[in-house]
C-alpha cells in the first residue's frame, strides 16, 4: 500500500548532520532514534533499496554498530515490523467509511494499538498527579512540534478524543463481525438440525414400512 503523502520529510527535519562528504554522522542516542525514524519514514513511501537517503541512513547505522551486528540486524528487522505497521494504521484510517474489506486481524491490532495509545494520552501525558505512579515515564511520551514546542493539553485532548472516536468505530465493526459469525453458526446449527430430523424421519417411516 502506498500512502497519499510523502512521510520521508529530509534529513534536516530530523536533525541529522551531515560531513563535508555527505556522510550522516550518529554521535549519540538520540541522532540513533532520529535516523531510524528517518528510515522508517522511508520504508513507508516504498523507497527502492538504492535510494541516496535510505543508502545513507542504512551506512551510518552500519558504522556505528559496526561491532554489534547482531542488534544492528534487531534494529533492522524492528524498523520493517513498525513500516508495517503504520501502513495497517494507514489503511484502516484510509478506509473507516468502509471497513468491509479490512482483514479482522488488522483491524484487531489497529484497535490493540489505538488502546494503547489512549492509555498512555489519558493516565501519563495527561495526568496532572505528580505522585502516580506513572508520573515518571511522561518525559518518554510527550510528543513536540517540528518547532520543538510541545502540544498543549487541550490539543493533547483533541488527539486523544479522535484516537477513542477511531477506536469505536473499529470495535463496532469487529463487534458486528462477530454476531454475523454466531448467525452464521447458528444456522448452521439449525440446518444441521434438521438434517438430523430429516433423516431420523425417514429412518422412522422406512422401519414402519418393514
Amino acid at each position: 500500500m502506498e500512502t497519499s503523502k510523502k512521510n520521508f520529510k529530509g534529513l534536516d527535519y530530523y536533525k541529522l548532520q551531515q560531513d563535508k562528504e555527505g556522510n550522516i554522522k550518529l554521535n549519540d542516542y538520540d541522532d540513533i532514534l532520529n535516523a531510524r525514524r528517518a528510515r522508517v519514514d522511508l520504508l513507508l513511501d516504498n523507497t527502492p533499496d538504492e535510494d541516496i537517503y535510505l543508502t545513507k541512513l542504512n551506512k551510518a547505522l552500519s558504522e556505528k554498530f559496526i561491532d554489534n551486528q547482531e542488534l544492528l540486524s534487531e534494529f533492522d528487522k524492528e524498523d520493517q515490523e513498525i513500516a508495517q505497521e503504520e501502513l495497517r494504521v494507514f489503511n484502516v484510517l484510509d478506509n473507516l467509511d468502509d471497513l468491509a474489506n479490512i482483514k479482522s486481524e488488522d483491524l484487531l491490532e489497529v484497535s490493540l494499538l489505538l488502546s494503547d495509545l489512549s492509555f498512555i494520552e489519558r493516565n501519563i501525558v495527561l495526568n496532572a498527579d505528580q505522585n502516580s505512579d506513572l508520573a515518571g515515564f511522561k518525559s518518554l511520551f510527550v510528543e513536540k512540534k517540528a518547532s520543538g514546542e510541545e502540544y498543549s493539553d487541550e490539543e493533547c485532548k483533541d488527539f486523544l478524543s479522535n484516537v477513542d472516536r477511531v477506536n469505536t468505530i473499529i470495535k463496532l465493526e469487529l463487534e458486528s463481525r462477530i454476531e454475523g459469525i454466531n448467525h452464521d453458526e447458528r444456522n448452521d446449527h439449525d440446518d444441521l438440525h434438521d438434517e438430523i430430523g430429516r433423516a431420523m424421519n425417514t429412518a422412522d417411516k422406512s422401519k414402519k414400512g418393514d
